[in-house]
């Protein structure tokens, strides 16, 4: 490998996805448009409980009409009668800083899944061993290092370019020539010729083996 950078993954329950998409460029100090399942699964029982606790993140509510977007107070909402359908009509954003989870550098990469490569605002948690702990997206451990490849060769860019964007909070966007990222899941790999097999976090090895047990596709052998 030329490099290799430690991740924070999904958890089991919201797994990140294998996929491969094309990077475009890098945004520095994003805001952070809440996806769908975070809406669903964690901000709408929060809000329900109450009504500041879009507040307390610093994360703003918007709500979309056929007259456009309009900032309101998420007490003006009856979140009880909300549905996870009926919360489409409603956007939650989080402006660029310290507290945003996506912390300064993200990595833009369309894709179906709205997963990033960005940076975090809760570094320490690379420290732990086990670190399928998002929600979805990949947190990367020097998400500057990541920036300074991808950009590689860009006229006008360095390192001093980084710190004079990253010395505000203005959101800036940094085009970058296309780039295929493979985002793979591997449970058993080679380490400078050591075979190392590493936790199925997805249980996806077991599901692969019911299917292939179930299509008869595996040698004897390999049964248990």
């Amino acid at each position: 490998a030329v490099d290799q950078i430690p991740v924070i993954v999904g958890r089991p329950e919201r797994a990140t996805q294998d996929f491969i998409a094309h990077i475009k460029g890098i945004r520095f100090n994003p805001s952070w448009h809440v996806p769908p399942t975070i809406k669903s699964e964690d901000m709408l029982p929060a809000l329900r409980k109450d009504t500041k606790a879009l507040a307390k993140k610093g994360i703003e509510l918007v709500q979309y009409t056929s007259d456009g977007a309009k900032k309101i107070d998420p007490a003006s909402v009856d979140w009880n009668n909300v549905t996870p359908d009926g919360l489409k009509a409603f956007g939650m954003v989080q402006d660029p800083g310290d507290k945003n989870p996506l912390g300064r550098v993200r990595v833009l990469m369309p894709n179906k899944y709205d997963i990033y490569l960005h940076d975090t605002n809760t570094p320490e948690l690379f420290a732990k061993s086990f670190r399928a702990l998002s929600s979805g997206c990949i947190r990367v451990a020097d998400p500057k290092k990541l920036a300074n490849f991808i950009l590689e060769g860009r006229e006008g860019w360095s390192d001093e370019k980084m710190t004079e964007i990253l010395s505000t909070t203005k959101t800036k966007e940094i085009s970058a020539d296309d780039m295929l990222v493979y985002l793979t899941y591997q449970t058993i790999w080679m380490d400078n010729g050591r075979l190392i097999i590493g936790t199925d976090i997805y249980d996806n090895d077991m599901k692969l083996y019911k299917a292939l047990l179930s299509a008869r596709k595996l040698p004897q052998s390999l049964q248990f």
